[in-house]
């Protein structure tokens, strides 16, 4: 039996299914940001680590603003790349960005709560090195084909 090679509009399909899951992920986590249970979080996570600065720049409430605005950011720019891989490329750089600044600050929150947190920010950058590297390649297949 003779396995055929996958499709590309199906591998672009499966793509865009992890990009919505990442976009869907990042707008839910962003928009609780907005609410005092994940300020109270960001305000542990801030306090005593390098990203303390942000509390008295922005105030208590506005470093949970700023990020949820942050985190909004990154989904809109995930999902343009599914048109524009630029954007692609950009939001998903961002969403590594954001996981490994959040795991960073952990140690400092160490707390079995934590766990799950540490989890989905592992994942989320697994996800958006996929997209990465799969918008990298539309982007230049896509100037390959303006230059011939």
């Amino acid at each position: 039996m003779k396995l055929n090679k996958p499709s590309s509009v199906l591998y672009r399909h499966e793509m865009n299914l992890v990009r919505v899951t990442v976009v869907l992920l990042f707008f839910i986590y962003g928009n609780l940001k907005w609410f005092a249970p994940e300020m109270h979080l960001v305000d542990t996570l801030t306090h005593e680590t390098w990203l303390s600065f942000l509390p008295r720049w922005l105030g208590q409430d506005g470093t949970s603003y700023f990020l949820a605005v942050v985190q909004a950011a990154i989904s809109v720019a995930l999902l343009g790349g599914i048109v524009f891989p630029v954007l692609g490329i950009t939001g998903g750089l961002a969403a590594i960005a954001s996981a490994l600044i959040t795991l960073n600050l952990l140690p400092a929150a160490m707390s079995e709560s934590v766990i799950g947190l540490a989890l989905k920010e592992i994942l989320l950058a697994s996800a958006a090195a996929a997209i990465v590297y799969f918008d990298f390649r539309v982007f230049f297949q896509q100037r390959l084909v303006i230059i011939e």
